[in-house]
């Protein structure tokens, strides 16, 4: 026998329990019954496959990420996944991020360039990765309090690829000099 779902007006069935399988996930994420199940405040307003840029509610005009399917096209706001991203990973926020690269002139603190590399799945300039102290936080994530600054990826794999030890780098740059004479 089949009961409906205690969460009207809903006739799915709930298994014999008391809501139905989505009512129960809405009830233990605490969402209300019925309603939006999730606010996309950057939705793309427009947006150029071709060229991929788009223009976001919230941000204006920004590149789009996603998948560029044309049977299934999922099409997000860059800057908002960017932001994303940089919270999940480095803990700071977009706006930190720029004011960061405002401070470096939008240029790579170690060698002073622009990032030249491409992002193959976005198809735009890469952003200059957050470089943070591996000392205090080793892995891929940092807590905020230890970036040190935006690097280029050559630079921020050259001295990852040294253990972030200033000794063995100085050591490749001694190494360097003593052949270029």
């Amino acid at each position: 026998m089949t009961r409906p779902c205690v969460d009207q007006p809903c006739d799915r069935d709930n298994k014999g329990r008391i809501r139905c399988s989505f009512h129960r996930s809405r009830h233990t994420r605490g969402q209300p019954a019925h309603g939006p199940t999730r606010r996309r405040p950057h939705k793309l307003e427009s947006w150029d496959v071709e060229k991929r840029t788009g223009t976001c509610r919230v941000c204006g005009p920004v590149h789009i990420v996603g998948n560029f399917s044309k049977v299934n096209p999922g099409y997000k706001c860059g800057r908002s996944v960017v932001n994303g991203t940089l919270i999940s990973k480095y803990k700071i926020t977009i706006e930190q991020y720029e004011e960061i690269l405002a401070k470096q002139n939008g240029v790579c603190r170690l060698c002073h360039q622009e990032e030249t590399r491409v992002d193959n799945r976005y198809g735009a300039q890469a952003r200059l990765a957050v470089d943070h102290d591996h000392s205090c936080c080793p892995g891929e994530t940092s807590c905020g309090n230890c970036v040190r600054g935006l690097l280029c990826h050559s630079c921020n794999t050259g001295i990852g690829k040294l253990g972030d030890d200033p000794a063995r780098l100085r050591a490749a740059a001694d190494y360097l000099e003593e052949f270029r004479e």
